[in-house]
């Protein structure tokens, strides 16, 4: 007589130890796999409920105050470029044309890439375009330096100098800020 395994069986003894083995093994056997994976399923389930809050640590706590104060002043600015238009059209170097809508369109970049930094899943992609704006806006500050006759209301030369450096600790802030991740997740941090 043949098993289902395959297995040749002599007598009725060896018949009935054989299947129950065969049968036994095959459920243990599936039973582990499935306990294998509800367990790993639990697991899985039991990391998400158990996660808590990262405790806000000072640096934290200054990183999220310097990202909110950036997206302020780049909707703050964003609105002046609509307010005092006239400064900004004067500053816009005199061989660009349309300084008007140029001058509008960098204020709307700005308060859109302010905005986009309050949003985490948006965070990043709005500090790449504030960083795009900051180096597009580059010659009005370099054109400004290079006719300090122009703005000699605005202070003394050496003033519109210092704006040039000061460009790339703006630079830095928004590649700082777009990193920002309050959960603390590090795929924010890539």
């Amino acid at each position: 007589m043949k098993h289902p395994n395959g297995a040749f069986m002599t007598d009725r003894y060896e018949t009935d130890r054989a299947l129950p083995e065969v049968t036994t093994t095959s459920l243990v056997a599936r039973q582990r796999l499935k306990t294998r994976r509800t367990s790993a399923q639990r697991s899985r389930l039991t990391r998400r409920v158990q996660r808590k809050p990262r405790m806000q640590t000072t640096q934290n706590k200054i990183h999220h105050a310097a990202l909110w104060l950036a997206a302020i002043s780049y909707v703050g600015v964003g609105v002046t470029h609509f307010t005092h238009e006239a400064f900004f059209i004067r500053i816009i170097p005199p061989e660009l044309p349309s300084p008007r809508l140029l001058v509008h369109l960098s204020g709307v970049a700005e308060m859109l890439g302010g905005l986009g930094l309050l949003i985490p899943a948006t965070r990043r992609w709005a500090s790449y375009w504030l960083l795009g704006l900051l180096i597009a806006v580059y010659p009005a500050n370099i054109s400004m330096a290079m006719n300090p006759e122009r703005f000699s209301d605005l202070g003394p030369p050496i003033a519109l100098y210092l704006r040039l450096p000061v460009q790339f600790v703006f630079i830095a802030w928004v590649i700082w800020v777009g990193r920002y991740s309050p959960s603390g997740d590090a795929s924010a941090k890539e």
